[in-house]
């Protein structure tokens, strides 16, 4: 089969527009990442609240995730990833605004209503990527995904330190809605090809249930993604505890800033854009090659981790990050 290039793809005008309109809003919202739990932690300095934050953002996931796919197919995706650029744009706008005693309920009410809008984004934009390149160019385009956004996480936390103590952490939230609206213009000039079939047919619960319940069966037929699945959902269950305590380990144990969590996220993006890339120039295409290097980053996640938690010096901790 012929191979693909990046030349091809990056003069697919298309692609490239909504590329870089995607990565603009992904550099806004990974800043906002950091800033939100600071703003969080510094207005209540409760680990529970930035627990229940992270809950929240994952509640929508949980009960409509399953489905977002389905309604995605026969949904106009171009509408949709304008629509939830810009309803989300508008959400960030009462975090910025709101007084400092109604700040944490506002906090908790948008992330639920964001993350509802935004569960609908990636099906939309995963779905319209393989109708607007060539088939040849697929594995061209998830490698060039995959490096922007292991470079965009590298980048945005050592940019978001470095604006918030100059400005403030809700700067950085209205950097997050410019990137929106940026992000919605850029898919405004792409022309998206519509599923036809697809959106045709009548959307009600009976035919949303059996497009979810053709995803499972995929799923289930094959050892592979039954694997990875059952992998991804053990994982980030225990990031889910992980997660909201980086910032009171940083601030407690560590004793340092809590804005120290930007270089902690940046540098771990570091090692994951070099790991980015060696996987790329290693090529891994057998599936045997591929069943090692998926051991390997298992085992080493839970070893880095580890390591992590059974120091106090934050250099080493950085290390074990990387």
């Amino acid at each position: 089969m012929e191979k693909g290039s990046f030349r091809s793809v990056l003069t697919n005008r298309n692609f490239m527009i909504l590329w870089i309109g995607h990565a603009i809003s992904v550099f806004g919202d990974m800043i906002t990442f950091l800033a939100l739990p600071l703003l969080v932690f510094e207005a209540t300095g409760s680990k529970n609240s930035l627990a229940f934050t992270s809950l929240l953002r994952g509640v929508p996931i949980i009960v409509l995730g399953l489905f977002a796919g389905a309604l995605v197919d026969r949904w106009n995706r171009k509408k949709i990833m304008i629509s939830s650029d810009l309803i989300r744009a508008v959400l960030t706008l009462p975090i910025i605004f709101v007084p400092s005693e109604y700040f944490v309920i506002t906090v908790y009410i948008i992330s639920v209503l964001k993350s509802l809008v935004g569960i609908f984004f990636n099906p939309a934009i995963n779905s319209s990527i393989p109708a607007m390149v060539e088939k040849k160019d697929l594995n061209t385009v998830n490698s060039l995904m995959g490096f922007t956004g292991s470079t965009l996480a590298f980048l945005s936390p050592l940019i978001g330190i470095s604006i918030i103590p100059l400005f403030g952490a809700r700067v950085v939230l209205l950097i997050d809605i410019i990137s929106f609206i940026v992000s919605a213009a850029a898919i405004y000039f792409v022309d998206i090809p519509q599923r036809e079939s697809k959106s045709a047919e009548a959307l009600n619960v009976a035919t949303v249930l059996k497009d979810a319940g053709a995803g499972i069966r995929y799923i289930l037929k094959s050892q592979a993604l039954i694997v990875i699945m059952l992998t991804t959902m053990i994982t980030m269950f225990g990031q889910g505890f992980i997660g909201p305590l980086w910032m009171p380990y940083v601030v407690e144990v560590l004793n340092k800033p809590a804005i120290f969590v930007g270089k902690l996220g940046s540098n771990q993006s570091l090692g994951a854009l070099i790991g980015n890339v060696l996987i790329m120039l290693m090529g891994l295409r057998a599936a045997k090659s591929f069943n090692k290097m998926y051991s390997f980053f298992v085992f080493m996640t839970g070893l880095t981790i580890f390591m992590q938690i059974t120091t106090g010096d934050f250099n080493v901790f950085l290390m074990w990050g990387f």
